[in-house]
């Protein structure tokens, strides 16, 4: 797969092949989930990223990943999440008790619908400097300054890396609020999750030497964690999460996802 990435006009020529990506329909209520497990560092270090092709500018909150209880309710819910909302920006939000705890958004717009973004939140709420605790890349540059909303308080523990037992079980969700009928029109490739490590656009990306073009590579993760996983929907076979679906875990730790409302033919090569 090429990728037209952020507004560039010509196509890199990556050297590695992404094959496949996922489309996520809004009408059919299409969306991926699996339960966390007990992380290697309980939701204060992580690192997500994802390859993005958005199908609306604006006018829709397009989860790209979120963690929290499906169940809760009221003063009851705790969630965290990054989205690509409907002001046309990156959206990231921490919240509990139903509250908001730190909502931070991009200044600058990502509305071209024919190109990939990569999108990166890397994270480390331990870190002494409040602004090493959180960072947002698009396309490998820093946007954390220029975001809206302040930063994390020290320590923090965030729902997208945490697991909890019993009926409060957390979970993790793709293309759609947990608590809502909030759906997504996207394209998404390559999304990783790393449990424990806060790592830099350089381990999932690289520049093109004749283009300058930002383009994906194979993912330089030493260790997972636990929690993490790594997920390229190289299958077509929809459903329960399993190492044959479309929801598979390829990063070795068989975190499988769960396709709900997804069909065989979302298995795309765009």
């Amino acid at each position: 797969m090429a990728f037209l990435v952020g507004g560039a006009n010509s196509l890199a020529d990556t050297g590695y092949d992404i094959d496949n990506s996922l489309r996520l329909d809004f009408a059919s209520s299409a969306y991926l989930y699996r339960d966390q497990v007990d992380p290697t560092s309980e939701g204060q270090i992580y690192t997500v990223s994802v390859w993005n092709k958005i199908c609306f500018p604006d006018g829709q909150n397009a989860v790209l990943l979120e963690g929290g209880d499906p169940d809760g309710s009221g003063a009851t819910v705790d969630e965290t999440w990054i989205m690509h909302n409907t002001a046309g920006t990156l959206f990231f939000q921490d919240a509990l008790n139903d509250a908001t705890v730190l909502g931070k958004q991009t200044a600058s717009l990502q509305r071209d619908v024919s190109a990939w973004y990569h999108f990166m939140l890397s994270v480390d709420t331990t870190q002494g400097t409040d602004t090493n605790r959180l960072k947002v890349y698009i396309n490998n540059t820093d946007v954390s300054a220029d975001m809206t909303g302040g930063w994390p308080v020290q320590n923090v523990v965030h729902q997208l890396n945490k697991q909890v037992s019993g009926s409060a079980q957390l979970e993790h969700w793709i293309g759609r609020h947990m608590r809502s009928t909030n759906y997504s029109d996207m394209y998404i490739a390559d999304l990783a999750f790393v449990d424990g490590t806060q790592l830099a656009p350089s381990n999932f990306g690289e520049t093109d030497e004749d283009s300058g073009i930002w383009k994906p590579k194979a993912p330089d993760v030493s260790a997972w964690g636990d929690n993490g996983f790594f997920l390229e929907f190289k299958n077509s076979a929809v459903g329960t999460g399993a190492s044959d679906t479309i929801g598979a875990d390829t990063s070795g730790n068989d975190n499988h996802f769960t396709s709900s409302g997804v069909a065989v033919t979302d298995h795309t090569t765009d």
